[in-house]
């Protein structure tokens, strides 16, 4: 009998809004236009811009080095091989004379 009593607050509590859904909704816009325009102003303030003027050889070696992250770019997987071994064993590793550990980077 108690808990039936109970349930009836639950739902009579619950049922009445605090606050109008177009306040809301309002209060929640301005927090995300404010949030937005504080994230967008800090990474603003953090970036610095640099500009070089580069001779005609260091124009073309900075082209070269910018082709080259370019090509590496475009691979469909980029891969870190930080380490390989000679296996003494080849018995029990399928013939293999040596054993490469790699890290996936792209």
């Amino acid at each position: 009998m108690a808990s039936s009593g109970l349930v009836g607050a639950f739902i009579v509590v619950g049922s009445a809004p605090a606050i109008s859904p177009a306040a809301a909704f309002m209060v929640t816009a301005g927090a995300v236009i404010i949030l937005g325009a504080i994230m967008v102003h800090g990474r603003e303030s953090s970036t610095v811009s640099l500009d070089y003027d580069l001779s005609s050889e260091g124009s073309q070696r900075f082209e070269a080095l910018r082709n080259a992250f370019g090509a590496v770019a475009s691979c469909s997987r980029v891969w870190s091989i930080p380490l390989e071994r000679q296996e003494a064993d080849w018995k029990r590793n399928a013939g293999v004379s040596k054993t490469v550990e790699q890290t996936r980077y792209l």
